[in-house]
């Protein structure tokens, strides 16, 4: 079934088997990519399947307690490590449109021995996390967490399950983007961008209660979380240029170049989004979640 929760059913039973759906969905993946098959898209589908359990459980952070830190840390190491994997594959995407858009700015013998660079780089990053293990490891992991999500302590009513952690995950967005406007550091601009990708996946996991307004909704966060990923991938790729030396460093402007432009893209899309505060987001959804069949009533009212 897709990341989403339905609105008339019991909301408990709903975030466990998202939670289920996720994690055994990241162990079929894992197994795939040590098949072979389509290795980096298999890796890349598990680790964003890691980021949506990651987004369910500080979503329901008040529900669980101390259990919240114990499995948040779990989570967090499967994804640090599929995330190493998945951003070596990640910078030959973002050489390529890097160069599709601005190859005739630097000497195609500079841009040619760049890729070799990122793909030895690659490699060598395989053989440093070690992909056997996370293949074997980590698949008998995730479907023995899937076994257990019935037991969590999830037990509050309706839209109160998931408020808190919706109001909560909201305000840490809004906090990040103002440290990233104040200082726009890449330290920053990442962090933001990893609330932003928070607050998209609870936005995504109430796409039952979705309207024309709603849709709109999250496509901006969808291109916002994707502006700052291309960013922090921009970063990523300037870091390795600079630990390489060898004449890449001609492709640092383009680069700066590119980051100004995705900055301003989201900072004028961030403003839309966290313009408005936590408390009327929350009403928002709670309205939309326990009221379907009038929502576009209240919805004008709420735009007032």
């Amino acid at each position: 079934m897709a990341y989403r929760l339905k609105p008339h059913a019991r909301i408990d039973r709903e975030i466990q088997r998202v939670l289920k759906e996720e994690a055994e969905s990241a162990a079929e993946q894992l197994r795939n990519a040590a098949r072979g098959d389509k290795h980096d898209d298999a890796i890349h589908e598990a680790r964003k399947s890691v980021k949506k359990i990651r987004a369910v459980l500080r979503l329901v952070r008040p529900e669980l307690g101390g259990m919240y830190r114990e499995e948040n840390a779990r989570f967090r190491d499967i994804g640090q490590k599929l995330s190493a994997l998945r951003d070596a594959g990640a910078m030959a995407e973002t050489f390529n449109g890097l160069r599709k858009r601005y190859g005739d700015e630097a000497d195609p013998r500079v841009w040619d021995a760049l890729h070799q660079t990122l793909l030895k780089r690659k490699d060598e990053t395989e053989q440093a996390v070690g992909t056997r293990q996370v293949f074997e490891k980590y698949p008998r992991e995730l479907e023995a967490v899937a076994k257990k999500v019935d037991e969590w302590p999830l037990h509050g009513k309706g839209f109160s399950v998931i408020a808190p952690g919706m109001k909560a995950g909201f305000q840490g967005g809004r906090e990040a983007m103002r440290r990233a406007q104040r200082e726009p550091t890449p330290e920053n601009f990442h962090e933001w961008r990893k609330r932003v990708k928070d607050h998209w996946y609870h936005v995504r996991l109430l796409g039952e209660i979705w309207g024309g307004m709603m849709e709109a909704y999250g496509n901006v966060l969808k291109d916002l979380q994707t502006w700052l990923g291309d960013d922090h991938n921009l970063a990523v790729l300037r870091g390795v240029i600079e630990e390489a030396g060898g004449g890449f460093e001609d492709l640092i402007p383009v680069i700066e170049r590119h980051q100004a432009q995705l900055r301003e893209q989201a900072l004028i899309a961030g403003v839309r989004v966290y313009g408005q505060k936590p408390e009327r987001l929350v009403q928002w959804m709670k309205f939309l979640w326990n009221a379907p069949a009038e929502k576009e009533e209240v919805l004008e009212e709420l735009k007032g």
